[in-house]
């Protein structure tokens, strides 16, 4: 993804997500789906404190 100055923004999925705990394994396809099909959102919620946490928390909500 790059930025509005065209500068590439790299985010390592593996670190961003290395925190995140799920109650079911396959929960993490929240955050898979997320990345590929929305990455601005991704790269957000991974910019948070416990972004990418809450998201997948919000997810298993709704599902």
């Amino acid at each position: 993804m790059t930025d509005m100055d065209g500068r590439e923004l790299v985010i390592e999925c593996d670190k961003a997500e290395a925190n995140v705990i799920y109650e079911e394994p396959l929960d993490a396809a929240y955050l898979s789906r997320l990345a590929r099909e929305e990455p601005a959102s991704y790269v957000s919620f991974a910019l948070k404190p416990g972004g990418l946490q809450r998201y997948v928390e919000a997810m298993v909500e709704f599902n």
